[in-house]
């Protein structure tokens, strides 16, 4: 008798039978019982996972003398969902815990099951090392020319990202080959199929650091601010770390390649790609007052397409910029040497 639709509680069962009275019969419906499928612990972890359906009906894990309470379910789209119960610390060494578990229910109805327990290595776990090189940027010739040094928070996409990791919360290196994974913060496409990179390693030191720096020239950035995320996986088991935020953000930046005047006398053309990222600018001269306001952002037809058109200034070899989307940052972007454009 298939009683999944039925609600909890007492019931009544009338049976009869052929050649024998019949008989009435009180029941009482239990809450459904949890499908679990695995319940899996990692080495390091201070949490107890569980897989399978109806999750919401655990209230409690006890394991060895320990309670492990449930933490937010994870529903997944393409499997089973996911439990994650929060255990003490004395749970995150694998070789110190019973090789089953005790599932208790809501209300403690059903009655508590006994579920075996999957054990596996410990996943990477790697922050920056403690050093002021950790985190460093190589700055591109575009990036220099937009002001932009190496420890800066962003940088521009062909610039060059170098990192040093070192392992931490009693993590340990393994045998074989790690990886870097990069991502953009809420970005569906990276999150997808991550920017993978190779790390070397110094067991001696228990550090990772990245053989060659990394460019992201070519990759399609999801806005003009992206911040990174990043995670270390272990090529031979597939174990991979938490993602992390590095603190960084890849900087869409236009291209600025060229001044020349304009037909009109005393104004000048820049010209470049995505110029339409520029909210507003003026030209800096040596006697420019650092305060003076910034004008809105003139795109003109030109021989390349579109121009950003300025006032001619004389002596000047610098333009202020004021990127849309970019907030309270104005670049001071170099021209090198630029026409005077004199009026006729």
């Amino acid at each position: 008798m298939n009683l999944s639709r039925t609600t909890p509680g007492s019931a009544s069962l009338h049976i009869e039978r052929a050649g024998a009275p019949a008989q009435d019969l009180t029941l009482r419906i239990l809450p459904p019982r949890a499908k679990v499928s695995s319940v899996t612990h990692a080495e390091l972890d201070e949490h107890i996972t569980a897989t399978g359906e109806q999750l919401e009906r655990l209230a409690s894990l006890r394991i060895g003398g320990m309670t492990c309470t449930p933490g937010p379910l994870q529903p997944l789209t393409d499997g089973p969902d996911k439990l994650r119960m929060n255990c003490p610390p004395e749970a995150r060494h694998n070789a110190r815990l019973p090789e089953h578990v005790m599932l208790h229910h809501q209300g403690d109805e059903p009655a508590p099951m006994q579920v075996p327990l999957q054990k596996s290595a410990a996943a990477p776990r790697l922050q920056l090392a403690p050093s002021a090189n950790a985190l460093l940027i190589r700055p591109s010739a575009k990036a220099q020319q937009w002001g932009l040094g190496p420890q800066e928070t962003l940088f521009s996409d062909d610039s060059g990202l170098h990192l040093l990791l070192r392992a931490v919360e009693g993590y340990t290196l393994s045998k074989g080959t790690y990886s870097l994974q990069l991502r953009f913060a809420d970005d569906p496409t990276t999150a997808r199929q991550p920017i993978t990179e190779p790390l070397m390693a110094d067991p001696a030191h228990q550090e990772l650091r990245t053989r060659n720096p990394v460019r992201f020239k070519g990759i399609e950035l999801p806005s003009v601010v992206n911040p990174l995320e990043y995670r270390v996986v272990h090529q031979p088991s597939g174990l991979n770390g938490a993602w992390t935020p590095l603190n960084r953000s890849v900087l869409m930046l236009p291209e600025l390649t060229q001044t020349s005047c304009t037909p009109q006398p005393a104004r000048l053309w820049v010209h470049g790609s995505q110029l339409d990222l520029i909210d507003t600018a003026r030209l800096i001269a040596p006697d420019t007052p650092a305060n003076a306001p910034l004008d809105d952002a003139v795109l003109e037809p030109c021989s390349d397409g579109l121009c950003l058109a300025l006032p001619a200034t004389p002596d000047a070899r610098q333009l202020a910029v004021k990127l849309r989307w970019v907030n309270q940052r104005i670049f001071n972007v170099n021209l090198g040497r630029v026409p005077s454009c004199k009026p006729e």
